[in-house]
């Protein structure tokens, strides 16, 4: 395959992509969060599947690929001799104001997250390589989660079910009866500390830091660029992440013998979820990279680099064009359109989705809201939005 430095950032945009395909579909069979809306529905092996597939490892891509930027971006500024650090401060504020605003539509927000571990990234870029990887070690073995197990199981008498649970469930009702303004007003609020609460106590939260950090790490070696050097450790490294999966599914029964008060149960499964989704989504991660790898199969991968270039406008329009879709103040689908249905209009979309970013590249060197982000950024619309010649 040609390794020019072209198509090493296109790798990098198609894995994007395929995060935001995955992280859509979730979403098409969650109904934009009226699936989990009680009483709870019977779930149909179409939705088992894309979970399987994507559910709790779409947004860990996200969060890896989210740290490969942050050093892409800080590294070039560095190597032009700018630091980025504190305009980089500036440009992840945005994305957390971004992410507020479009949280106020659709509170399964991941934005505000990514915006937050951006925030946590920014005192480590100059830390050593061992502090970071030690760093993302801890977060992703849940170290955060078992302090809270530990905590709550000693302090809380109350605490029965997630703190989550009690808060999304009075928010529910305005997505599935309420006006377009009743669903502002509960997210504003609700909606909002549900889903940080969600974030923080079901460990999401600790993955997305901990993937970051991880994305961070690899990228400083090249790992996603330099196929000369890292190319035949891919799979190797698939063949550990699988046997690690394995490790995990067949250690289930042992993790729920650890002693640990009852009432923690929810949480302390939610732990071992999080292993099995993390290494689930480097699994998907290393099996991309080796089939880019193979011309054939990388022409069609590339496909993904296009929308991948676009992953906030797209995110954000998901959301805009399909909560009044699902939503009782719009097309009230959640109700009647059923799983296959909204699983076979995600894939349509999606189709559609790819089609309109491959014409949009073509045209513009942004996505809209790209370029109001880099315009925000640099405090300057003097930024060539389309493109020159075609």
């Amino acid at each position: 395959m040609n390794n020019s430095k072209n198509d090493r950032i296109v790798l990098i945009d198609s894995l994007r992509g395929y995060a935001l395909m995955g992280l859509f579909l979730v979403h098409m069979m969650e109904y934009f969060e009226l699936y989990w809306f009680p009483p709870p529905q019977k779930t149909e092996l179409v939705t088992s599947v894309v979970f399987a597939l994507f559910g709790g490892k779409a947004y860990a891509m996200f969060a890896m690929l989210f740290g490969v930027s942050f050093y892409i971006i800080l590294k070039r500024n560095a190597d032009r001799g700018n630091d980025f650090r504190l305009r980089f401060l500036w440009r992840v504020t945005l994305l957390l104001m971004i992410g507020y605003l479009h949280g106020l539509i659709y509170s399964g927000d991941v934005l505000q997250i990514l915006a937050v571990a951006g925030l946590l990234l920014l005192p480590l870029w100059l830390a050593p390589s061992w502090l970071v990887l030690l760093l993302s070690a801890l977060m992703l073995l849940q170290a955060t989660s078992y302090a809270f197990v530990g905590w709550m199981g000693q302090s809380a008498n109350a605490y029965v079910h997630p703190f989550y649970d009690q808060i999304q469930t009075a928010v529910y009702p305005s997505y599935a009866n309420g006006s377009l303004l009743s669903v502002l007003s509960a997210n504003a609020s609700g909606g909002t500390m549900g889903k940080w609460s969600f974030m923080l106590e079901s460990g999401r939260f600790a993955t997305v830091v901990g993937m970051s950090l991880l994305g961070f790490s690899l990228a400083r070696i090249n790992f996603f660029t330099d196929f000369e050097r890292h190319g035949k450790r891919y799979l190797p490294l698939l063949v550990v992440a699988l046997l690690a999966v394995a490790g995990c599914y067949f250690s289930n029964h042992l993790f729920q013998s650890i002693p640990h008060p009852e009432k923690m149960d929810e949480a302390w499964m939610s732990i071992l979820d999080m292993y099995f989704n993390t290494l689930l989504a480097l699994v998907s991660v290393l099996t991309f990279m080796l089939l880019y790898q193979i011309r054939t199969i990388q022409n069609v991968l590339k496909l993904l680099a296009a929308p991948g270039r676009m992953t906030l406008s797209f995110y954000v329009a998901q959301s805009m064009v399909m909560v009044p879709f699902f939503y009782h103040f719009g097309g009230n689908a959640y109700r009647w359109i059923g799983q296959t249905w909204s699983l076979i209009l995600g894939v349509v979309l999606w189709v559609l989705q790819v089609a309109l970013a491959q014409w949009w590249v073509k045209h513009f060197n942004y996505g809209p809201l790209e370029w109001c982000w880099r315009a925000a950024t640099y405090g300057s619309t003097n930024i060539p939005f389309k493109r020159l010649s075609n």
